[in-house]
C-alpha cells in the first residue's frame, strides 16, 4: 500500500505511542486538520483523550459551537479552511465518520478549563498536568493487568 504522504506515520505513530492525547480546546481546534488526524488515530486506538477548554482570550473554546460545527463537519471545513479536507483524505480519514466519533466522544470527555491570563493559571495548569499523570498511569496499570492475564 501506499502511503499518501511521506510524513503520514509521523502523527499518527506520535498518538499511538502515547499514552494520552491533551487536546487543547480552542475556538479553531476542529478546523485544524492535524488535529483532526491525531483525534482521528486516538479514537481508532484507544487512546484517552483529555481536553483542556480555553476559557478566555482571542479564541476561547464553545462546547455549542463544536458541536455545531461538527453536525456539518465536511462543509464547515471547507469554507473555514479550503484544503483541510483534502488533507484528511490524503490520510484516509474519512470526515462523515469522524465528526459522528467526535460529535460522541467530545462531550463525554473530561474537559478542563484553564484560563491562560488568570494569575490562578499555573495552579491550574499543575491541577491539569497532575490530572494527566494519573489518567497515564491509570492506563499503563490496566494495560500491565491485562498483560498478566
Amino acid at each position: 500500500m501506499r502511503l499518501p504522504c511521506a510524513c503520514m506515520p509521523v502523527p499518527r505513530a506520535a498518538v499511538v505511542d502515547s499514552d494520552v492525547l491533551v487536546l487543547l480546546q480552542s475556538a479553531h481546534v476542529l478546523e485544524r486538520p492535524w488535529c483532526l488526524i491525531e483525534l482521528a488515530t486516538a479514537l481508532e486506538q484507544g487512546v484517552p483523550i483529555v481536553g483542556v477548554s480555553l476559557t478566555t482570550g482571542n479564541s476561547p473554546y464553545d462546547f455549542g459551537a463544536a458541536s455545531d460545527f461538527l453536525r456539518d463537519l465536511g462543509s464547515q471545513l471547507a469554507v473555514r479552511n479550503p484544503g483541510a479536507s483534502e488533507v484528511l483524505q490524503e490520510y484516509l480519514v474519512s470526515i462523515d465518520d469522524l465528526a459522528w466519533q467526535l460529535s460522541v466522544t467530545l462531550p463525554s470527555i473530561i474537559s478542563i478549563g484553564f484560563n491562560p491570563s488568570s494569575s490562578k493559571s499555573i495552579t491550574g495548569f499543575a491541577t491539569t498536568t497532575r490530572y494527566i499523570e494519573a489518567e497515564c498511569a491509570r492506563r499503563k496499570s490496566t494495560s500491565t493487568r491485562l498483560g498478566e492475564l
